[in-house]
This record gives C-alpha cells, structure tokens and sequence, in this order.
C-alpha cells in the first residue's frame, strides 16, 4: 500500500496545478476585460489572452500524453506561454506605473 501513496499524492498535485493553472486562465481574462478599450490596450489583451489563457487546456493534453517524450513536449509548451505571460504582466504593471508617474509630473507642472 504504500508504493499506491505517492502515486495518489502525484496525482492530486497534478489536479492541483491543473485547477490552478484554470484559475490563472480566468483572471487573465478577467484582466483582459479591464484594460483600457484604446489600441494599444487592445493590443495588449489580443497577446495576453491566447498566452495567459493556453496553459491549462496544454497542461491538460501533457496529462494525457503517449509518451514521456511527447510530455515533456507539452509541457514545454505550457511554459514557454507562461513565459510570454509574465513578459506582458510585466508590461501592462509598467504602462500603469508609468501612467502614475506621467499624471504626477504633470501635476507637479501645474
């Protein structure tokens, strides 16, 4: 019984991130709703959400992969969308914080 334990606790881990990597799709579009509905901003959402959105279904189909090959392949895939998610992450935090110090230095004009 014990070599069924680590088996069930992989499993689990893999639920786990599987749902997590779900939650993670639904705030990316919730995110994508809420930036601004002007070009650029929809630039912005038209890259986040095929990136931020494709790791849970990808994480899905390594789930179910033929091969250990083919699993790692997927998974790899998983990631490097990950990746480009964080870049954008990253992006839309500075454009907010340059937003901010704009709109101060400007004021300071004033």
């Amino acid at each position: 019984m014990a070599a069924e334990q680590p088996a069930k606790s992989l499993k689990s881990r893999a639920d786990e991130l599987e749902e997590r990597l779900i939650e993670f799709s639904v705030r990316i579009i919730n995110l994508s709703a809420n930036l601004p509905k002007t070009p650029a901003g929809k630039h912005v959402a038209g890259q986040i959400m095929p990136s931020g959105t494709s790791p849970a279904p990808n994480y899905g189909e390594a789930r179910g992969a033929e091969s250990q090959a083919d699993f790692i392949h997927k998974l790899r895939i998983v990631l490097k969308e990950l990746n480009e998610t964080s870049i954008w992450l990253r992006v839309i935090e500075r454009s907010k914080n340059g937003e901010k110090r704009f709109a101060s230095r400007d004021h300071r004009r004033e």
